[in-house]
């Protein structure tokens, strides 16, 4: 028994020690995405969580799903941020400042709706080479972009606002929104047929 017990010990700490020392299996496949992207570390650090997911569908196509579902889901969170400071601060706060948080609430709005149909596109893109592949895959590049360009505007919007703290809490919630969104992009572009 007492053999066993020793045994035991010994395999796990073999198998514990394998796990703690050995070097990350994703990481190299998360670093290949990210490395066409402005945010390298940021991508990383916004993939990593979903390792399990990239090596289970390692396709150009489902990380590009992946990263336009992770700017959906946080363009969603500043969404609904935006909403409640616009409704909270606009019987306390200037005509200009409600005016400039209302731009910058349909902006994030019209990329909420944006980034969702980029994904409808994608998830019915067909078959690489297609006529019709080629059409969504530009229509999605189009797309994504101009909810970056809605993520810039907003950012400009507020900057025009003189609401103390809760500004640079939205525009650090903004950046981040453009942040995804710019890491989305580069990794769709991957998908067009020209992409070097």
């Amino acid at each position: 028994m007492s053999r066993l017990n020793t045994t035991l010990k010994l395999s796990l700490i073999i198998f514990f020690s394998f796990l703690l020392y050995a070097p990350p299996i994703f990481s190299t496949t998360i670093n290949e995405w990210c490395n066409v992207t402005l945010y390298k570390s940021l991508c990383f650090e916004s993939l990593s969580p979903y390792a399990w997911y990239i090596n289970k569908n390692p396709t150009q196509r489902q990380v590009c799903k992946l990263a336009l579902a992770l700017s959906l889901k946080h363009t969603k969170y500043t969404h609904k941020l935006v909403t409640q400071n616009v409704n909270s601060l606009a019987k306390s706060s200037s005509k200009n400042t409600s005016e400039y948080l209302g731009e910058c609430s349909t902006l994030v709005a019209n990329s909420v709706d944006i980034l969702n149909g980029s994904l409808s596109v994608l998830s019915n893109s067909g078959s690489p080479g297609s006529e019709n592949y080629k059409m969504r895959i530009n229509n999605v590049q189009h797309f994504v972009s101009t909810a970056l360009t809605n993520a810039a505007e907003c950012k400009d919007s507020l900057a025009n606002t003189y609401i103390g703290n809760a500004r640079n809490v939205l525009k650090k919630e903004v950046k981040y929104v453009s942040v995804l969104t710019s890491n989305a992009l580069a990794i769709c572009n991957k998908l067009a047929p020209n992409y070097d």
